[in-house]
Formats: structure tokens, sequence, C-alpha cells
């Protein structure tokens, strides 16, 4: 049994998942969202995470508030497409790296959440 050690804050990986019909694609090829079967598929698991930067920008016009983390994790499947729910805050995964600088089988997830 592998030991939790700075692994100790709980996390949720949030997969969607996207089928789409035979007429749901639009006139430019975009999936419409009507037409689009979406499914959430929720994970619990335990990582590191570290809060390391926060900025402020300009999105449509609006002033948002932007800050990323990272998440380490023991190795499993994950997509840039997926979210984190950490605090009841979600994430959006920026990047996935394996950790070379560990000899055990994690992943570091840089993610942002923009608020």
């Amino acid at each position: 049994m592998k030991r939790i050690g700075k692994l100790d804050r709980k996390i949720t990986l949030v997969s969607k998942s996207i089928t789409e019909s035979a007429t749901g694609r639009g006139a430019f090829g975009e999936i419409e969202e009507s037409s689009a079967n979406v499914s959430l598929s929720e994970v619990p698991l335990f990582a590191e995470v570290i809060e390391f930067a926060g900025t402020e920008r300009t999105v449509n016009g609006k002033e948002v508030a932007v800050s990323k983390a990272k998440f380490r994790i023991r190795h499993r499947a994950v997509n840039p497409r997926d979210s984190i729910t950490y605090n009841g805050r979600s994430f959006d995964i920026l990047h996935i790296e394996p950790n070379q600088e560990s000899r055990d089988d994690s992943l570091t997830i840089l993610a942002e959440e923009v608020v």
C-alpha cells in the first residue's frame, strides 16, 4: 500500500464526453449543443495542490480574476479537455506532464480557474 505523503487534498477529476447525432453539425462543421449528448464522469482523487499565481485580465470586455495551480496526482488517464474541482472551485487543465524528478508514477497538472 502506498503512503499518502503530500497527496493529502481531495480533488475531483471531471471528464466530459460529447457524442453527436448524425445531424449534429452546423453550417460550419461545429457541434450543435442542442443535438449533443454530454455525459460527465466524476472521479475522486487525492493530490498535492500548489496554488502559485493570480492575475487579472480582460475577457470579452470584462475584468476577470485568474488563479493558477499545480496538481500532482498518481498516474491515471487524464485528458486536457477534463477539468478539476477542488474546494468547490473549477479549474481548466492547461498542461499535463509526467513527473520526471520522482521515481513514482505521478503526473503534474497545470490548471487555471477563471472567476
